[in-house]
């Protein structure tokens, strides 16, 4: 998980999996081999955690986390099912709005 904060806001990088089974020659993460996938609330916790811990960033936005991307480690077209659901989660329990572009 990383945190990205800008102006305005901040976005949250996710991961999927721990570890990486597809070695892509542009990405360390698959250099480190494959551990294990994630699971939903694993996934979840993540935006659990940055929101709950983000410290002295609270208070300059309304939400910490306004943005959530899919792009920590692991690929999560490969675990699709983990990431939907985990993206219905955010969306419900969590009150953070999804964008489907």
């Amino acid at each position: 998980m990383v945190f990205i904060p800008e102006s305005g806001r901040g976005t949250l990088c996710v991961s999927s999996q721990a570890g990486c089974s597809l070695d892509c020659s542009f990405c360390a993460t698959g250099k480190q081999g494959f551990n294990s996938n994630l699971t939903v609330a694993e996934i979840v916790g993540q935006l659990w955690w940055a929101n709950k811990n983000l410290g002295g960033y609270k208070d300059k936005l309304d939400r910490p986390v306004s943005n959530v991307v899919m792009m920590g480690m692991g690929e999560p077209l490969v675990k699709f099912q983990q990431c939907h659901g985990s993206s219905r989660n955010y969306d419900g329990r969590l009150r953070i709005r999804i964008i489907k572009t």
